[in-house]
């Protein structure tokens, strides 16, 4: 940034105060030592019913005398275009900006239209794009402001992103970012929003919320004022993201606190917030120097590749069976862990497996533990002559083959699940001595069937001897625990594990979507780029001496996809370990 920074006020929280003393709040507000107002600007004449907080032309006008005495300036302001999706032409936007530009020193004109899908990020792409458009050759700006729904994660498009990513991907390079911190702290981690969107940044807003707010997936429509605090009086990271932010060499300089509520007096939070920022400015805050812990190096001789993901591939005919244990082999991984094979496809599964050198580690099987115990055993028989028949080494049990499980399970209670669970694993467990076929189930991501949480698949292994436990790294989840603990209780039965990560997101949900304790859904993801800390549960297991395999839970890239795709792919997955 070059030149002095300049630190302002929004007006939005300011309604009371300017409504029982209109000049005299603007000179509180100059005597702490603000230097700007950023109004909330109704773009109509009259000021007839809109409060003291949002100002018509006629406000403007009776302020602009009083700014001056106070030495108070503007150069933002906050505006809409209509009410929801009821926007006014983008001509006629303009033209009314225009007039603002030539009664004042605004220049860049906010709006926000706090969209949380995809679709509604592209209608206020083609919007602001076209009212940008119409003000070219003027020093208007426009500018978009940030809450917590833009940046709440979703799966759209074959991909996780934020909204706002697909907004700046279709509003061109005219319309520029408006950071409100304090809202982007509340969706995620405002440090990497910050870095995300750096290259858009034109200003700066100061929130701050207290401690348990921040990336609680609370409603930000049903905040109380005591999720609000004075600026620095938080859990965000002011200091930190003023100093980002004045480093920047193309930004405005202006630092605007907003603040929006507050249980306490509004104008002593505002002492607070200028305090802070004041105190940032002249003392920047320099990023911590990370120590780079070194990550265990993975064996990829006790790798196996999950190949269930593949599935749609295969049914475009983009991918053979054998070219799914190619992928595997090529990526030099000796096993494949299987899941819906059909018993006229062995033949092809053992010449590839011949052709390849890739061997199955495990037989994965959906099978309804909810129906009777005959239908249940002929299932478990077919499904375990199968994993013979291809020579894999351990049979999975996943103990519901449809959605529909999921409601029925709840509805019986985990008790009652958990019997049935017991009685049917216990069978499996009898069938698979036979067949000298160990018998294994994962922690499983619906806690439904009791089986998620450490504790509940503890209770299934104490009453079923000879069962053995696959560690899911991100199964947990359902259950609201983490992996690390669920891994400490449960290690001396772990014979398998599934490294899994998952990125957390609101949208996109199927009948099979995976939902953590709080209803975020989870998304398999490229490894390091979700919220599992795989590095350190893998060097966890390698100290305490797991000699088992690691099966890697693939991350398919969008779309139907060749081979040539997926071999890229899964060097991308497996370079998170280099």
């Amino acid at each position: 940034m070059n030149g002095k920074p300049m630190i302002g006020v929004n007006t939005y929280g300011l309604g009371p105060q300017l409504k029982e003393d209109f000049e005299g709040t603007l000179r509180k507000v100059s005597e702490m030592g603000y230097d700007l107002i950023e109004p909330m600007v109704v773009l109509q004449e009259k000021q007839g019913k809109f409060p003291a907080n949002m100002w018509t032309f006629e406000l403007l006008e009776k302020a602009a005398p009083v700014l001056k005495e106070c030495g108070l300036t503007m150069h933002s302001a906050h505006t809409g275009a209509g009410i929801g999706p009821l926007r006014l032409p983008a001509k006629n936007i303009a033209e009314k900006i225009r007039r603002v530009t030539e009664m004042t020193d605004i220049r860049l004109f906010v709006f926000s239209g706090m969209f949380k899908d995809d679709r509604g990020a592209k209608g206020w792409a083609r919007y602001l794009k076209a009212l940008a458009d119409q003000l070219d050759g003027t020093e208007a700006k426009i500018v978009y402001h940030n809450h917590n729904l833009e940046l709440t994660p979703i799966f759209s498009g074959g991909k996780i992103h934020y909204p706002l990513d697909t907004f700046f991907e279709k509003v061109g390079e005219k319309v520029y970012l408006q950071l409100d911190f304090g809202w982007a702290a509340y969706a995620g981690d405002e440090e990497e929003i910050f870095d995300r969107y750096k290259d858009r940044i034109i200003s700066l807003h100061c929130k701050d919320f207290a401690p348990g707010y921040c990336r609680s997936g609370k409603n930000m429509f049903k905040l109380p004022a005591a999720a609000f605090t004075a600026i620095g009086a938080g859990e965000v990271k002011t200091s930190r993201l003023v100093t980002k932010y004045l480093e920047l060499p193309e930004v405005s300089g202006d630092i605007i606190i907003d603040q929006d509520k507050t249980t306490g007096d509004r104008m002593e939070d505002l002492q607070v917030g200028i305090t802070t920022v004041r105190k940032a400015v002249a003392e920047p805050d320099p990023a911590p120097e990370k120590e780079e812990k070194a990550k265990e190096a993975i064996d990829r001789g006790r790798l196996t590749l999950m190949t269930f993901s593949l599935a749609v591939d295969r049914a475009a005919r983009k991918m053979t069976i054998r070219d799914t244990l190619q992928l595997a082999a090529d990526a030099g991984i000796p096993f494949v862990d299987l899941l819906w094979v059909k018993e006229k496809e062995i033949p092809e599964y053992r010449t590839a497996m011949t052709a390849t050198g890739v061997r199955v580690m495990c037989k994965i099987a959906n099978i309804s533990f909810l129906q009777d115990e005959k239908k249940c055993l002929d299932a478990i028989q077919r499904e375990m002559g199968i994993a013979q028949a291809l020579g894999a080494e351990m049979f999975m049990i996943v103990p519901f083959e449809i959605p529909t499980e999921f409601q029925k399970a709840a509805r019986m209670g985990k008790e009652a699940v958990r019997k049935i669970l017991v009685e049917r694993f216990s069978l499996a467990v009898e069938e698979g001595s036979k067949r000298n076929l160990p018998v294994v189930f994962e922690t499983t991501p619906h806690d439904e069937f009791a089986l998620s949480s450490a504790e509940d698949c503890k209770l299934v292994l104490d009453q079923v001897p000879g069962l053995g436990m696959v560690f899911d790294t991100a199964n947990m989840l359902p259950a609201g625990e983490e992996p690390l603990p669920g891994y400490e209780l449960l290690k001396d039965r772990i014979v398998h594990v599934h490294l899994k990560d998952v990125a957390l997101t609101k949208g996109g949900r199927t009948l099979w979507s995976e939902f953590t304790s709080t209803g975020e859904i989870m998304n398999c993801c490229l490894w390091g780029e979700g919220v599992i800390p795989l590095d350190e549960i893998y060097a966890r297991m390698i100290r305490d001496g797991y000699t088992g395999c690691f099966a890697i839970e693939y991350a398919h890239p969008a779309g139907v996809q060749p081979l040539s795709v997926h071999q890229a792919q899964l060097e991308k997955q497996l370079s998170y370990f280099d």
